[in-house]
């Protein structure tokens, strides 16, 4: 029931109906935290984070998103911090922060490339379309290299 949810609440994000997404996201994130699923409810606090930074409700985003990189750390789970640094880079970018953003964007893909685990096709396409706006700011390329080599260690630093 958690999966198919969350499934739903993708379909409804792509199709553009924000509170169904986030009404299927909560519905998933309360059977995920009745298992003890802390890595589904992450997922899907992020999912709910990107939707309401969208919503310009970019606090509940923030929480959403320490809660979810919270777990992740806590399950060693390396795949997920990425994710959930996409995320802070996607909450920053829009706050106007595009340092801070492509710092968090790059330590996010170069997680993914220690663990040669890329981003799916479709999900590539998202961050790339998330990422374009802030790519054409000064100082998002330097920012982005600089955090291709941090160590995972300095990027939880740098969100404190």
């Amino acid at each position: 029931i958690a999966e198919s949810l969350y499934g739903l609440g993708l379909v409804h994000a792509a199709l553009g109906d924000v509170e169904a997404a986030l009404r299927s996201f909560r519905g998933s994130i309360e059977v995920a935290r009745d298992m003890g699923d802390r890595g589904r409810t992450a997922l899907c606090l992020i999912g709910c984070a990107y939707l309401e930074v969208e919503a310009g409700r970019h606090q509940t985003a923030r929480d959403q998103m320490v809660e979810a990189i919270k777990a992740m750390e806590e399950l060693g789970d390396r795949w997920g911090i990425a994710r959930c640094l996409d995320g802070f880079a996607y909450l920053h970018s829009k706050a106007g922060d595009i340092e801070k953003a492509g710092f968090l964007w790059g330590a996010a893909t170069g997680i993914r490339q220690q663990i040669a685990s890329p981003l799916p096709p479709s999900e590539e396409a998202m961050v790339s379309a998330r990422m374009a706006e802030a790519r054409e700011t000064v100082g998002f390329d330097a920012a982005y290299e600089s955090g291709l080599s941090a160590s995972v260690e300095e990027v939880l630093k740098v969100l404190a």
